[in-house]
């Protein structure tokens, strides 16, 4: 929600606290080269799994569970010459 994801990120995880939120974190856009904020916001919560849908002020927001893509480990080359 834009009004959300207006919030300062603390008075938000604040107010969801007693919802299992731990942080946020707003997502924001560059465009022609201004930082925008977008209505998008990451929590995180304290259980594994999250609650399908959370309750801020009159808003009932789906959850959606995000998980990032996991960071690919490269093994280095190694040049092994015949002896």
């Amino acid at each position: 929600s834009y009004d959300l994801a207006q919030m300062n990120t603390d008075e938000l995880v604040h107010e969801l606290k007693s919802q299992g939120v731990t942080a946020a974190n707003v997502i924001n856009q560059t465009r022609n080269g201004v930082k925008c904020k977008t209505n998008t916001i990451i929590l995180t919560f304290a259980s594994s799994t999250p609650p399908p849908k959370i309750t801020a002020g009159h808003l009932r927001i789906t959850v959606n569970p995000f998980v990032p893509n996991p960071l690919l480990f490269q093994m280095p080359e190694i040049d092994v010459q015949p002896s």
